[in-house]
């Protein structure tokens, strides 16, 4: 039965298909090398897409040596990209699809025709919301059982210690330096800081 499988092979599925979802963002990024003009939204969504397909694609890496740390950025990730999600849906769907469409007040056939294409969008806007809603609920129980778990403790101090190592990290080449100090560093920051607020959200 569905119920007695694994939760890892549910998070393997549901990242394949989000994964697949997200490779939109690489088209819409190509508008950029064709010459295509993006608004400053599109330019937004598309990075803000691009960065989650990468989160997503090293999450189904580690689905069976899953890092607590790293799930639980994850799922605050799911969270911004759902509520980016629910609004560019808005924003595409009811202002561009149809506020700008001149609708005859006194064509009933054209005013039905909108009210049933805007029943549709709506519709399929739910749709979208709750799948995206049911998947992040599903790695979010994921992220739960390994904190409820011994094996996947994270020791707040050796945190802190391996945080002030990467900070103070000199190793003689500047490039390094400059990759442990700023971007390694801001990374296992931003990671423990997710994996401590969830925690605090589940006890």
């Amino acid at each position: 039965m569905i119920k007695n499988l694994p939760l890892f092979f549910g998070v393997e599925i549901i990242l394949g298909f989000l994964i697949i979802n997200k490779f939109n963002s690489i088209y819409g990024l190509l508008s950029l090398v064709t010459g295509h003009k993006l608004s400053t939204f599109q330019l937004f969504y598309y990075t803000t897409q691009f960065i989650v397909l990468i989160s997503y694609l090293n999450g189904l890496k580690l689905v069976h040596r899953p890092d607590v740390k790293f799930y639980s950025l994850l799922n605050i990730i799911n969270i911004i990209d759902t509520a980016i999600l629910f609004f560019s849906m808005t924003i595409f769907n009811f202002n561009y699809n149809l506020g700008e469409r001149f609708i005859d007040p006194g064509n009933s056939s054209q005013a039905a025709s909108k009210t049933y294409e805007l029943c549709v969008l709506f519709g399929m806007l739910l749709v979208n919301i709750f799948i995206k809603l049911y998947s992040n609920f599903i790695i979010l129980s994921f992220t739960r059982e390994m904190m409820y778990n011994d094996k996947f403790t994270v020791d707040n101090h050796e945190e802190m210690i391996n945080l002030s190592n990467l900070q103070n990290f000199n190793g003689g080449n500047i490039f390094l330096n400059l990759y442990k100090t700023k971007i390694e560093y801001n990374y296992e920051l931003i990671k423990w800081k997710s994996y401590t607020l969830l925690k605090d959200c589940f006890y």
